[in-house]
């Protein structure tokens, strides 16, 4: 039935789980500003124990704009057809394509991306080399089934910029 109460757990100290009815730290307070903005104000120095961030570096890297944001583990012609979706929604996001990006970021003349959206078969399957070989701070992988890649792409970049979505 219908929630009485609503109880979101971001964080038991520095410990990481996961269980069928729980995941600690709560696995989307990394990338929502109505979380980061308050909580940089009263523990900036708490560091997330997945991200191995403290919570104020996790907000300043939403602030930058264009907010960089790849997407991996597809084609070139789906990750563009995705693109050509997005951005008019999204002016303040700047897209790549990581499989073109990542020789420039392996020279150090482009800073990391905000998010790499993985775009591949599921990262908990039985071949998650490509989503592993990701960078962990800004990697980001549709839940199984629950949306559509597009939408949770635009959900997660909503809550990233503190758009109404």
């Amino acid at each position: 039935g219908p929630r009485t109460l609503d109880l979101d757990v971001l964080f038991y100290g520095d410990e990481s789980f996961e269980s069928l009815r729980l995941t600690v730290p709560h696995p989307a307070c990394w990338y929502r500003r109505f979380v980061l903005d308050p909580l940089s104000e009263i523990a900036p120095d708490l560091v997330h124990p997945v991200k191995r961030l403290p919570v104020r570096a996790l907000r300043e890297r939403l602030l930058a704009r264009p907010l960089r944001v790849s997407l991996a583990g597809a084609g070139s012609k789906f990750v563009r057809e995705l693109v050509d979706c997005l951005a008019p929604e999204f002016s303040l996001v700047e897209f790549s394509d990581w499989g073109q990006l990542e020789t420039d970021i392996s020279e150090a003349s482009t800073p990391d991306p905000a998010f790499i959206f993985w775009l591949g078969d599921p990262p908990n399957g039985e071949d998650n080399t490509g989503f592993v070989a990701l960078p962990l701070r800004p990697r980001l992988a549709p839940p199984a089934g629950e949306t559509s890649t597009l939408d949770f792409i635009r959900h997660v970049l909503h809550s990233a910029l503190d758009s109404p979505s």
